[in-house]
């Protein structure tokens, strides 16, 4: 089974992401499109196996996964390895109920963390809009 991942060509439209250094935005892309990641925008993964995944020194990794953080791309957390797109249901929108019911299986695979409550935070938000 094939996966992908939406990215918007309006990205470059964004008021943040065109000034983005190359790196960070290099590293949005990569964040979104791991294999780790799952279809809905949150997944566990630590920086470390990130950046040898990227083949990037530890510190340079670190250095760019903090530019887009402080900028609100994503949310980590560091004792759970979490991280969490907050807009990504806006690109990414579930098919169907069907859709919803085949991410149980990823959802119940994240630590119990704020970010997982805040992902349903966000699904909740996305479905009343």
């Amino acid at each position: 089974m094939s996966r992908y991942r939406n990215i918007h060509c309006f990205i470059w439209n964004d008021d943040k992401f065109p000034f983005l250094s190359d790196n960070c935005q290099l590293l949005f892309f990569h964040l979104l499109t791991t294999p780790l990641s799952t279809p809905m925008g949150i997944y566990v993964a630590s920086l470390e196996g990130l950046a040898a995944e990227k083949r990037w020194s530890l510190k340079k990794y670190i250095q760019t996964f903090g530019e887009g953080l402080g900028k609100g791309f994503w949310k980590y957390d560091e004792r759970f390895h979490v991280i969490l797109f907050p807009q990504y249901f806006k690109y990414n929108q579930p098919a169907n109920p069907n859709v919803l019911t085949s991410w149980i299986k990823h959802y119940i695979e994240i630590p119990d963390c704020l970010l997982k409550y805040e992902s349903i935070q966000c699904l909740k938000t996305f479905a009343k809009d």
